[in-house]
């Protein structure tokens, strides 16, 4: 097997140095802008749309307490990522009872002798099927209403009617 060597012969030039560095930083530009794309979607990407929940219906587990379970999670989401109104709806126009609060797993608040609490049965920190709200305090004839909101956007998710 022959050795073979490269020969330039006169008149024959490589890239002018000039043209040479515009190529490498171009390229290089090119490189990040496709590295940042790629990086950004990763740490950024589906944290900002809230999830889809269904909430079951309210449910008496007693004198004045009611429970509203997550009928349906379409995704894992941390607790913290959520808000919780509760309303007394029973003259028609709601009314803030406990105002926008983050979720947390126990009590989340209580005015007027009503009490509002939320429930993690899997202790994980998200929220999924089966956790649930437990409405204390519901006199009869007074409506409430708990709203989950998106903690990025303060916009409702969803809500439930609980009549006492």
């Amino acid at each position: 097997m022959q050795k073979r060597k490269l020969v330039l012969r006169k008149g024959e030039e490589g890239v002018s140095p000039v043209i040479a560095t515009i190529l490498m930083v171009a390229i290089t530009v090119v490189l990040a802008a496709v590295l940042y794309v790629m990086v950004s979607g990763l740490i950024g990407g589906g944290g900002t749309q809230p999830p889809a929940i269904q909430m079951g219906p309210a449910t008496s587990t007693g004198a004045g307490t009611f429970t509203v379970a997550l009928a349906g999670v379409d995704r894992s989401v941390a607790l913290s990522s959520f808000k919780v109104i509760l309303q007394n709806t029973t003259s028609g126009t709601p009314t803030t009872i406990i105002p926008s609060i983050v979720i947390v797993d126990g009590n989340l608040g209580s005015s007027g002798g009503v009490s509002l609490a939320f429930e993690d049965l899997q202790a994980d920190g998200n929220f999924n099927q089966g956790d649930f709200f437990t409405l204390t305090g519901v006199a009869n004839s007074q409506d409430y209403r708990v709203l989950i909101l998106w903690g990025q956007t303060g916009n409702q998710i969803t809500s439930r009617d609980v009549a006492g």
